[in-house]
């Protein structure tokens, strides 16, 4: 399961500026279901210690201990379609935003990472290439290449203007300078945007259940930067959001293309964020401290269900691990769900079909996308559950 550890930066390559900042022993894998109508056994795979640490040189997050992507995204284990998931849909709408704002035409534009044509489509690229082990497209006018990038070479790319765009992928990456290795290989490339995971908005939220063992970094303005002048890239523009995770998105372009004046945006001055490891350990420890004070507050509740079946579940149970005893069940508004179980959590999954919440005490668990936790609140605060918790609170 375990592919390696790293304690160098991952960006700059310092040792001396990066430091352990904290610890999560036995943390679960997310994203792993299992047939419902199979005998629950606990898999000791499915949880694997882990470290957070920082550099304070390029002010970059990166998770030391390395699972293996042949073991996360194997096919049978891999349960995130852009098509499918309402997080996905409001980040990848904000982001095609960010992208039809800074581009100057469409263009052929090659997707990494990107599981279906759903982002192509909406920036209104006529052509286009998906490059994912599991991308597919119901369009013909999008190909598909079903492999890691290390296994293509750029240079066969032949199309007179080329953008590439990349949404949540990089943080996937065990050395994101494989992508900006790849992408200084392609001929006639124009623009590059990028969203990935915001260390910044991150902190700032107290939100370290975002931490998760497929999501190996977490960016900061400075540490782009710092990976984008490695490879000769400027970072042009950026924006935070809040709405899915948290993001930061940038445009970027190699120097040779705005030397020649071809890009309307000219280089930004970075704001550094973050500085100090102490910093985020304090936040980590504050965070811990308010989920055990709330566990045993949550233990005194009766009627104790879970709503919201979604991937990263397995880590509320991780912070809250009463719930492993006291959640009767996990309710969700998709019936399809039911027919499922979390790999590592032996409570079942039943269908919100008008269930009766009066006299239940629930806890919302899909808390990772702001819009999809405010949306089950909207739909269940009527009904008037017993209690309504938030873990972690909110961004």
């Amino acid at each position: 399961m375990l592919k390696y550890s790293i304690k160098a930066c991952p960006i700059c390559d310092s040792q001396k500026a990066v430091s352990e900042v904290f610890c999560l022993p036995d943390y679960p894998l997310t994203e792993i279901f299992d047939d419902a109508s199979k005998d629950f056994t606990p898999d000791s795979r499915l949880y694997v210690n882990q470290n957070f640490y920082y550099c304070e040189e390029c002010q970059h997050g990166f998770l030391n201990n390395i699972v293996s992507p042949d073991f996360l995204y194997a096919a049978i284990n891999y349960n995130t379609h852009s098509s499918k998931s309402k997080g996905s849909q409001i980040s990848l709408e904000n982001f095609s935003d960010f992208i039809r704002k800074h581009q100057q035409k469409p263009a052929y534009t090659i997707d990494i990472g990107g599981n279906d044509s759903n982002l192509i489509a909406r920036i209104n690229c006529e052509r286009g290439l998906i490059i994912d082990p599991n991308a597919y497209s119901e369009s013909d006018n999008y190909e598909c290449i079903n492999e890691f990038i290390e296994s293509i070479d750029p240079s066969d790319f032949n199309e007179e203007v080329i953008n590439v765009v990349s949404s949540h992928t990089m943080e996937h990456i065990e050395s994101p300078h494989t992508l900006f290795k790849f992408m200084n290989n392609i001929k006639n490339l124009r623009s590059v945007y990028i969203q990935v995971p915001s260390l910044e908005i991150m902190a700032r939220a107290s939100r370290y259940d975002l931490v998760h063992h497929q999501h190996l970094h977490y960016f900061t303005l400075s540490s782009i930067s710092a990976l984008a002048t490695l490879h000769e890239f400027s970072v042009l523009s950026h924006e935070y959001d809040c709405s899915h995770y948290g993001t930061i998105r940038v445009h970027l372009a190699k120097n040779s293309i705005l030397q020649k004046d071809e890009i309307k945006d000219m280089p930004i001055q970075i704001d550094t964020g973050i500085k100090l490891a102490k910093e985020i350990k304090a936040g980590y420890q504050n965070f811990n401290k308010i989920a055990n004070m709330q566990s045993e507050a949550w233990n005194k509740l009766p009627e104790i269900y879970c709503y919201g079946a979604a991937l990263m579940l397995p880590i509320v149970y991780y912070y809250y691990p009463l719930l492993h005893s006291r959640a009767n069940a996990i309710i969700d508004s998709d019936e399809a769900k039911t027919l499922l179980r979390f790999a590592n959590i032996s409570t079942p999954i039943i269908y919100d079909k008008s269930i009766q919440l009066e006299k239940k005490s629930i806890i919302i668990t899909a808390v990772a996308t702001r819009s999809a936790c405010r949306n089950i609140i909207k739909q269940i605060v009527d009904r008037n559950p017993l209690h309504l918790v938030i873990p972690f609170g909110e961004f």
